[in-house]
């Protein structure tokens, strides 16, 4: 018996193996390592689809890898706020530094009125309008006042969590590490006969530790 441990955003799944003396030989170990590497791909494709998205930094930072022992796929984003949106934020905390919050307050300051500036053209109530992508002097102003009121607000409030990881992981994210799984132990079948179909996935530990 062996297990499986499919850890994302530090927290542990795991799927106990049967693999009798499945993963012994180096080659059997690039078969799961191989098939690990499909699973994880398809994984962070889901989390990709899930995710909550502005910029698409977020949704483009997800990545997967699979240790030497093919044991272990771990799941993670590179992006460094992921662990606050995905966990949230308890209310009654210090604010963060509003500082953080000043581009993303910018954009949406900027879009918001090339927007609104864009309906105007096409309703024909101006005939003028500023669709510039870079910030007025005044957005710039404004900027670092909303980034302040949402940081302080963020403090008081705190944020809900959007575990898209988790959910990806609950909702079918097992079973694609079990048909991966399955898919190795087909191979090692036809390389070493009928023995290795007997390792097959015997349960699946859906709690997430």
């Amino acid at each position: 018996m062996i297990h499986l441990h499919i850890t994302a955003m530090g927290k542990t799944t795991t799927a106990e193996l049967d693999m009798g003396k499945g993963l012994q030989s180096p080659l059997a170990k690039r078969i799961f390592a191989h098939r690990l590497r499909e699973a994880g791909v398809k994984l962070t494709a889901e989390m990709k689809k899930t995710s909550p998205r502005d910029t698409g930094r977020l949704s483009n930072s997800h990545g997967s890898v699979v240790d030497e022992s093919a044991s272990q796929l771990i799941v993670f984003n590179r992006a460094n706020y992921s662990v606050p949106v995905h966990e949230g934020r308890a209310a009654g905390k210090k604010a963060p530094p509003y500082e953080a919050l000043i581009a993303w307050a910018r954009r949406h300051l900027v879009n918001n009125r090339i927007l609104s500036n864009k309906a105007k053209l096409d309703a024909g109530t101006s005939l003028k309008a500023n669709l510039n992508k870079s910030a007025t002097k005044d957005e710039q102003k404004q900027a670092r006042q909303l980034a302040f009121l949402v940081a302080r607000a963020i403090g008081k409030r705190g944020i809900k969590p959007r575990p898209w990881f988790a959910d990806v992981i609950k909702n079918g994210g097992l079973e694609i590490v079990t048909r991966s799984v399955n898919l190795a132990v087909a191979d090692m079948a036809d390389l070493y006969g009928k023995w290795a179909s007997d390792l097959l996935v015997t349960s699946v530990n859906q709690g997430v530790k």
